[in-house]
This record gives structure tokens, C-alpha cells and sequence, in this order.
């Protein structure tokens, strides 16, 4: 908050520096996407809540560290909200735990935006995606380097990779890429110039 000429305050245009007090009345500023009440009744950690929160940062089991921040997301959301500095660096002062799983950010925006995460969506449609430009390739590439080169790609997933795809994933988009004469293979999921693929 600052106080202007005549008395009167406003909300800086600085979220990091809102720290409304609980209770408090006067306008605020709207943080478009976040469950608002949610954001704003956050206050800042106890000393006995940060501490069961840093005591994790070292748990290796991801349903133990989920646990704790599961309980005590609004102080997570208070460290969110009050950092002058960038939020991963606070995060990892705080609760460095956070970052050792992408599912610990997936339910905390989940809590903050009152929205299921997105991470399954993404992952289905991303297979589907990958999985039709397989049968497209399949279809059209008669070609039998190709041919070969696909199946090489899905021994060296079964060997090498133990069951991972992503090697073929990518074999996949740069054969679709050369297929539609695209250059690049980040141009059939970038929209932003990036170096070209050399390996």
C-alpha cells in the first residue's frame, strides 16, 4: 500500500508488494486467473509452519513432501505473494523440495486458480498428436529408410530408453518436419526461432 496526496491509498501496481493484513478493508488489485480470497487471506508462515515445510526439502518419497504441502498451501501462497525477488529463488529458500516434482507446482495451481491441473490434458493431446503423425508418416513415407530408421528408433526405445518413447518422439517430429519441407524441427511445435536440430 502507498498513501498519496490528501490522505488517500491506493494499491501499488507492484504485486509483489501487496501484503494486505487480514481483516483489512480498501480496494484491491484484481490478479486475474487466482482464486483472489484465496490469494489475499494468505498470511505470512509461523516460524512452526515454515519450519515443517523446510523439513522436507531432503524427503525423497513425493506422497510425504505432498503432505505437508498440502496442509499449509496457504503459507506457500503468503511466500508467493510477498517476494521481492524472483519466485523460483524463494521457493527455493523456502521449500526446496517443491521443485523435485512437477506435480507439487501442478496442485498448487490447482489450490490458487480453483482449477484441475493441466498436466494430464497436456499429456494426453501431446500423445495423441505424436501418435497421428505416426500414422500419417506410416501412410505416406514409403520410403524404405524410413521404414528402417523407425523401426532402429523403437529397438533402441525397448534397449536403450527401457520402454521410453521420447527418442522416437523426436524421430517422429524431425521425420514430419523433412516430410512437409519445414526446415527445423522446432517449427512444427515452436513459434519461436530457435537453432537448428544438428544431432
Amino acid at each position: 500500500m502507498r498513501t498519496e496526496a490528501g490522505g488517500s491509498s491506493s494499491v501499488s501496481d507492484d504485486t509483489d508488494e501487496i501484503d494486505e493484513p487480514h481483516g483489512k478493508k480498501g480496494k484491491r488489485k484484481t490478479i486475474y486467473g487466482l482464486d483472489n480470497d484465496k490469494w489475499y487471506r494468505a498470511n505470512n508462515a509461523k516460524p512452526e509452519v515454515a519450519k515443517a515445510i523446510s523439513e522436507v526439502n531432503g524427503e525423497p518419497d513425493f506422497d510425504t513432501r505432498e503432505e505437508v504441502y498440502n496442509k499449509y498451501r496457504e503459507a506457500i501462497i503468503a511466500v508467493f505473494r510477498s517476494s521481492k525477488k524472483g519466485i523460483h529463488q524463494v521457493i527455493h529458500q523456502v521449500c526446496d523440495g517443491f521443485f523435485l516434482d512437477y506435480r507439487h507446482m501442478a496442485h498448487q495451481f490447482g489450490y490458487m486458480t480453483g482449477a484441475p491441473p493441466l498436466t494430464q490434458n497436456v499429456k494426453t493431446y501431446l500423445r495423441t498428436f505424436l501418435d497421428n503423425i505416426e500414422m500419417f508418416l506410416r501412410n505416406q513415407v514409403k520410403t524404405v529408410e524410413f521404414q528402417e530408421e523407425l523401426v532402429a528408433v523403437e529397438g533402441k526405445c525397448e534397449t536403450e530408453g527401457e520402454g521410453s518413447n521420447t527418442m522416437k518422439d523426436i524421430f517422429l517430429l524431425r521425420a514430419a518436419c523433412q516430410h512437409f519441407n519445414t526446415g527445423s524441427g522446432w517449427r512444427v511445435m515452436g513459434l519461436q526461432s530457435r537453432a537448428a536440430l544438428t544431432s
